[in-house]
């Protein structure tokens, strides 16, 4: 019950500091640029709407993949995690753990999201049945 706590509490002021970041509040289905889509995807997740979340996440990936700043590491850093969150959230396990399986792969170095992110790989093999991963 220990570790759950300071992780719970390390979870919010991870959102808190990614909203303070964005400084934004939630948008339509229609955002059109990177930077409202992004805002949309954040605030989606902050108000409990997983799915519509994802699709943001997706959006980004999609919509703006070719985008410099999307194929940046500093920026998929903060996405990844966040993406994979909503999709645990929402209870698409095998996405959420494709996508922290991702984050691992992509950033083993860190030392700042890596517990929260290797807490919720585990979380989704165990919502999974996958105790052997």
């Amino acid at each position: 019950m220990l570790l759950i706590r300071p992780l719970a509490s390390n979870i919010r002021e991870y959102l808190l500091g990614l909203s303070i970041l964005l400084l934004c509040t939630p948008r339509d289905l229609t955002a059109t640029t990177l930077q409202e889509t992004l805002a949309a995807a954040q605030a989606s997740l902050v108000a409990g709407d997983y799915p519509a979340a994802i699709n943001y996440f997706e959006t980004i990936q999609t919509t703006f993949g070719e985008e410099p700043e999307v194929a940046e590491p500093s920026f998929q850093i903060v996405i990844t995690p966040l993406h994979a969150y909503a999709a645990l959230l929402a209870e698409d396990t095998p996405q959420a753990i494709g996508l922290f399986e991702k984050f691992i792969e992509s950033f083993p170095e860190d030392r700042m999201r890596m517990p929260f992110v290797l807490y919720n790989l585990a979380r989704a093999q165990q919502q999974s049945g996958d105790l052997n991963a």
